[in-house]
């Protein structure tokens, strides 16, 4: 790379110190150094306004100058780098110049850096003793200065401008010998000065970088906003896979009715319709797990929905050791430096730059409000990494959905093979064979979550999160996708009066009264008061339907619950159970259950400060269950009931009905075969192609397949109590009309509890009788 030069100079050793030639033709040397005729030139190359780049390694510097004319023999010019400041002025000598000219503002002279301000520490200038390169001055032309001491001159300008004063140009060994070179003054541009740099492109430290994006669906895959603009659909309904023999799958564009292809490192192709060959111009590069069996209709226009990159989240950057060596904030970026934000390229950015060399992690700082989705660089990143770099675990022609009858799904391992619980659990299977009695088992591997679960590539394709950065690398493919936390609550408590409803926590104490209270409304069969005197006392009554008031002659009747059916409505049963305390239940068990009837997760009610007071409130703080991070989906819950327990909760009538269609899946079947096993029951079947059977009175069971026809009277196991209208109509068990619990991204769901009665005195003697008849 050439550089011209940027001011050049003579100071002359005359009179007060005050000639200089700023705006002349030469550049001026020679002269004795204790004779007044010295001259010394000046010459200064400013690398800034080059393009060589910061942090470039200088391999060769040569400075190039033309000779006008020559007085005197042969000399030799030195270069000496100057340590301070000088400038250049208007001064211009006349005809050959050797006597300079008056000097002008910020011209440097023999004395003045600035004239006539800033002055020289030594007069003749400030420069080092050592020269930095020599070269030998005859006659008029061309002359080069070539030497090590130039290379660690620039290198070191180029390193620190503010240090880059440029060269001196000393001849003072030869008397009467002056050199006059060409200036940049010089009106011959090609015989100007020239500093010619051969230089090595510089190693920069890395560079890592990524984008935050709104989840909402919580899998971990996000669908490109060109790819989405495609509206890709199956041809027909058909993914002519590896149609071409690259194990591609093949999708129709609905906006340009061109064909796309799929391969399994996740490259989306515009087929160029060459016969044969899967050649085309790539749209976009997504990740591999799209390729999946289970993920490759995301990319149908019906399933894509674009998700925005996130602002504002906080990003670090972590060493090999786990300690915070950066931290960040996602923002916008501007790609293409246009002055415009584009949101699908230059939003949700992140950026560390000048990484040293070494291996890091980068992890997300969330709000309680939002969730990482699983992947790549989640906090269960490195165990899955690990985990499938240890098994060489693999997709293996099919997931075996629910071989085993757990609702489980399968890959292989070098050692055999693995599956995945619905809530997350990997086993490796103990190659028993799997039978009624002798039922899937297997040795627990790793405790993951749901999300491993519903996409298992996310195992077996899993990456390593460790970024390996190296000098001169740009890593900006680190996406860090969250969702809107999702979370499911309820309450169980002791349903002590059979009525579904909770009731108070602190009623007072309450007793019956012999004579209703004067004014007391006609309905009234029983009256009851609660502890106090005067106003501080409360009127109850029950009606003939059990149906309990609150009364006061100012404000009339107001309506509080309702005793559970069963038993004789007396004043004293009445008191022992519409009058008594419900308190919420700790310890009690609740599944989550998806919409294929899996079970994905367990929780088990207990105490939550809600308000963190650190004191637990009965009322309000006992007995909660509670599923933190769910998946965006559709599920429904169901309570576990314990020994000698009934639940008593009363939902809307279909509610039992969809959650046992959420857990089993029922379905017709071409013939009910009534009858079958001698107890006038019909037959279904569930989603996994187990038998049951609905009794008259609404009884389901799973079918004992040692029992019924030609082995005589049927028998199963209990599986639900519902109303005889399930049996004269079982579509009611088929497609339920009661809605599930629909739980899009950033959902707070808090509307199942359940109520459990327990059987535990003659009371309810009547109650236990009439489920179990």
């Amino acid at each position: 790379m050439a550089v011209g030069a940027s001011q050049d100079t003579s100071i002359f050793n005359v009179g007060q110190g005050d000639v200089s030639n700023g705006a002349g033709e030469y550049i001026l040397s020679g002269g004795e150094g204790s004779d007044e005729t010295a001259i010394r030139g000046l010459i200064h190359f400013d690398l800034n306004t080059s393009s060589i780049p910061f942090g470039a390694t200088i391999l060769d510097v040569t400075l190039r100058l033309n000779a006008a004319y020559s007085v005197g023999g042969a000399a030799n010019i030195s270069l000496h780098r100057v340590s301070n400041a000088w400038g250049e002025g208007a001064s211009d000598a006349l005809d050959d110049e050797l006597d300079g000219a008056v000097a002008a503002a910020q011209d440097a002279t023999w004395i003045y850096r600035f004239y006539n301000g800033s002055q020289w520490n030594s007069p003749g200038g400030d420069f080092s003793a050592g020269e930095s390169a020599s070269a030998s001055v005859v006659a008029a032309g061309l002359y080069q200065w070539n030497d090590l001491g130039m290379i660690s001159d620039v290198q070191s300008w180029l390193d620190d401008a503010s240090q880059n004063f440029g060269w001196m140009l000393l001849s003072e060994s030869v008397p009467g010998s002056v050199k006059a070179f060409h200036s940049h003054d010089s009106s011959n541009a090609a015989l100007r000065p020239s500093l010619e740099i051969t230089y090595e492109e510089p190693i920069l430290p890395a560079l890592v970088a990524g984008r935050a994006w709104d989840d909402s669906d919580g899998n971990g895959l996000r669908v490109p906003l060109v790819v989405h603009d495609l509206q890709l659909q199956f041809y027909q309904q058909k993914d002519f896979f590896n149609v071409y023999r690259g194990q591609e799958y093949w999708y129709r564009s609905a906006v340009n009715n061109e064909w796309y292809f799929l391969t399994p490192d996740g490259t989306l192709t515009h087929w160029d319709r060459t016969p044969g060959q899967l050649s085309g111009t790539a749209v976009s590069t997504i990740s591999r797990r799209f390729w999946e069996l289970q993920n490759k209709h995301l990319l149908l226009k019906d399933a894509v929905q674009p998700e925005a990159y996130l602002n504002g989240v906080t990003v670090e950057l972590l060493d090999s050791q786990g300690v915070v060596q950066r931290s960040t904030v996602t923002g916008d970026f501007d790609v293409n430096n246009d002055g415009l934000i584009n949101p699908e390229t230059e939003s949700g950015w992140y950026r560390f730059e000048q990484v040293p060399a070494g291996d890091y992690q980068v992890r997300q700082i969330l709000p309680t409000t939002r969730t990482a989705s699983s992947g790549d660089h989640s906090g269960l990143a490195t165990t899955v990494h690990q985990l499938d770099s240890q098994l060489n675990l693999r997709f293996y022609k099919s997931l075996f959905e629910d071989f085993g009858g757990e609702g489980e799904r399968w890959f292989l391992g070098d050692n055999g093979w693995y599956y995945i619980l619905p809530t997350g659990e990997v086993y490796r299977w103990k190659a028993q064979p799997i039978t009624p009695s002798q039922p899937l088992t297997g040795t627990l591997v790793v405790e993951l979550n749901h999300s491993y679960f519903r996409d298992p590539s996310l195992i077996y394709l899993a990456s390593n999160p460790v970024v390996a950065a190296v000098d001169g690398t740009t890593i900006d493919t680190i996406d860090l996708p969250s969702f809107e936390a999702i979370e499911i609550s309820g309450r169980i408590w002791h349903d002590q009066n059979g009525d579904g409803l909770p009731g108070r926590q602190d009623y007072p104490t309450v007793h019956a009264l012999a004579t209703a209270p004067a004014g007391g409304p006609a309905k009234a069969v029983f009256w009851y008061q609660s502890a106090g005197v005067g106003n501080g006392a409360v009127y109850y009554y029950a009606d003939q339907f059990g149906n309990i008031f609150e009364w006061a002659a100012s404000s009339g009747s107001k309506f509080v619950t309702q005793v559970w059916g069963g038993f004789e409505l007396t004043s004293q049963s009445i008191l022992e159970t519409a009058f008594i305390v419900e308190p919420y239940l700790n310890g009690w068990a609740v599944e989550l259950v998806d919409a294929a009837g899996r079970v994905v997760g367990t929780a088990t009610s207990t105490d939550l400060d809600k308000n963190a007071d650190q004191v637990i409130q009965a009322s309000s703080e006992r007995g909660w269950y509670v599923f933190n991070n769910v998946l965006p989906g559709e599920y429904t819950v169901r309570q576990a009931v314990h020994v000698d327990w009934v639940r008593t909760t009363t939902h809307d009538p279909m509610q039992q009905l969809t959650d046992l269609q959420f857990t089993y899946g029922f379905k017709r079947v071409p013939k009910d075969w009534y009858d079958f096993g001698f107890r006038q029951e019909r037959w279904f079947q569930s989603r996994d192609n187990y038998w049951f059977y609905i009794t008259p009175d609404g009884s389901i069971f799973e079918w004992d397949r040692r029992s019924g026809g030609a082995k005589g009277l049927v028998n199963g196991t209990l599986v639900a109590q519902t109303s005889s209208s399930c049996y004269l109509n079982m579509e009611l068990l088929f497609a339920p009309a009661a809605k599930v619990l629909k739980a899009p991204a950033g959902a707070i769901l808090n509307t199942v509890s359940f109520g459990n009665l327990r059987l535990i005195d003659s009371l309810f003697g009547e109650i236990e009788s009439q489920l179990h008849s």
